[in-house]
């Protein structure tokens, strides 16, 4: 598989190699699903920050601060839920297009070319 920080860096390089080995793939929206998916991964991590700082100060509230305090923990807890709903929706999405994603070309590689149908390669050929 290919790194996704070798995509990031030059989308260019890995759209032409597509184009010369005649792969379909959309390197932008590969792109645009990894941003998102960074996104959603800073949330995750900002959530769980709040949740642990909420969850010390839980522990010496009393009445009304402490019912607001849970209360506040648990709409983190939804939102984290939604969230990793998410990550694990849109991480099959990602990984399939960064395998379909062509290798970065060597410099010396030639373009794909077309078998003739008459090929003795051609499908079906013996």
């Amino acid at each position: 598989m290919i790194d996704i920080k070798a995509i990031r860096e030059n989308p260019a390089l890995f759209k032409e190699a597509s184009a010369k080995k005649r792969i379909t793939v959309d390197i932008d929206r590969l792109l645009t699903l990894d941003n998102e998916l960074k996104g959603v991964k800073t949330r995750l991590q900002d959530i769980a920050t709040e949740k642990n700082k909420a969850g010390k100060d839980i522990a010496k509230l009393q009445g009304d601060a402490k019912a607001a305090a849970l209360a506040e923990m648990t709409k983190l807890k939804q939102e984290e839920s939604g969230l990793n709903e998410k990550v694990n929706s849109s991480n099959p999405s990602l990984t399939i297009s960064s395998f379909t994603s062509p290798c970065r070309p060597h410099p010396k590689c030639p373009k794909a070319r077309t078998i003739p149908k008459t090929s003795r390669y051609a499908a079906g050929a013996q």
